[in-house]
């Protein structure tokens, strides 16, 4: 009996830490400078993107994820020049992958007379 209910508070205390470790979270943000008429070009390994249009020049990027060190395993560049803003998030080859644990979401603002070109390795895109 004393077995059955150490084994029951272990497997709990194991789900208890996963699910902690699932919730982890990592934000970045970007504010970066786009002209109306300008053109977004977001080149991402994975992971959703939305993309809305807003009455204000300039680009918003937030990116959230539950990858703890989002920076050592994805390679990220923000490129910004008066017309055109670049964002690369391509997955590190020696970084550790989980796909079913990792989520990587892109919440991005630009003018609404913005060109965009969006890529995902896998992921939803919404405009």
């Amino acid at each position: 009996m004393k077995r059955a209910h150490f084994l029951l508070i272990c497997t709990l205390g194991l789900l208890l830490a996963l699910a902690g470790g699932a919730q982890a979270s990592t934000r970045i943000e970007k504010d970066l400078k786009l002209a109306p008429g300008g053109t977004l070009d977001l080149d991402a390994s994975g992971g959703d993107i939305t993309v809305k249009g807003t009455s204000e020049s300039g680009a918003r990027v937030v990116i959230t994820t539950n990858i703890p060190d989002l920076e050592s395993a994805f390679d990220l560049r923000f490129d910004e020049q008066p017309q055109a803003v670049q964002i690369v998030a391509h997955r590190r080859r020696s970084a550790t992958w989980h796909p079913h644990l990792r989520i990587l979401k892109f919440d991005i603002e630009v003018p609404r007379q913005t060109n965009v070109e969006l890529k995902t390795g896998g992921g939803d895109i919404h405009l």
